[in-house]
């Protein structure tokens, strides 16, 4: 059960990774600047990992 419990993890994980490509193609520029900066600022408030 274990297995088949990561193997979906992982199918799930490529999928993500495949949106994520996705996403990055056909997002405007602008839109994807603005959204990276909100993850800077939220990465500063909101310090992950430290």
């Amino acid at each position: 059960p274990r297995v088949q419990i990561f193997t979906v993890m992982t199918d799930i994980f490529r999928l993500i990774k495949l949106m994520i490509k996705h996403m990055r193609a056909t997002v405007i520029p602008k839109e994807r600047d603005e959204f990276l900066n909100k993850m800077r600022i939220n990465s500063f408030t909101h310090p992950v990992g430290v």
